[in-house]
């Protein structure tokens, strides 16, 4: 007599599901998009810079384009180690190719993860993304950039990251 499996369910362990902290910290697994480099190509030399040279003169003059830096001076916090933790709405997989850009563009080692990650220079790249997707949105058609920036900011500031609403009922239960 000839038997025959049935198989009722197939599943993933747990263990198996990568979390926001393993895609986060495996940048190249997740390549960066058309989107994000157009957004941030303009500003690699800027963004060096704010890596490399946090408090330059010439930065000084930014100040006001850097919201994340005028925030940190704001609260009396230092430039270099003080974490930004402001993301606004964007979803775990956006910060891991904005991340992996600047990893390839600009930080190009990663052993300097400890000066960029969490830290003043992706907060201000997360800002000038959200800017440059506000400049598509018609609303802000004929807003000067700075006031874009600023609304950026603001959004970054008081948006709600998505990580919220990716919250796995049975994910958690098991856990």
């Amino acid at each position: 007599m000839l038997t025959k499996t049935i198989q009722i369910g197939k599943w993933t362990h747990l263990y198996q599901i990568p979390t926001s902290e393993d895609i986060l910290s495996k940048l190249s697994s997740i390549p960066f998009t058309d989107e994000v480099n157009a957004a941030l190509v303009p500003h690699k030399g800027e963004l060096i810079q704010l890596l490399t040279a946090p408090h330059s003169t010439h930065l000084e003059v930014l100040h006001n384009v850097i919201p994340a830096k005028k925030w940190l001076v704001d609260n009396a916090k230092p430039l270099e180690n003080t974490l930004v933790p402001f993301v606004g709405t964007l979803s775990v997989v956006e910060r891991a190719q904005i991340a992996n850009w600047f990893e390839t563009w600009v930080s190009r080692n990663e052993q300097l993860h400890t000066k960029w990650l969490g830290l003043l220079p992706i907060a201000h790249v997360h800002t000038l993304f959200i800017t440059y997707r506000m400049t598509k949105d018609p609303d802000f058609n004929g807003h000067p950039e700075s006031e874009v920036r600023q609304k950026a900011w603001e959004a970054q500031l008081t948006g709600t990251p998505t990580i919220l609403k990716e919250i796995d009922i049975d994910k958690e239960c098991l856990c």
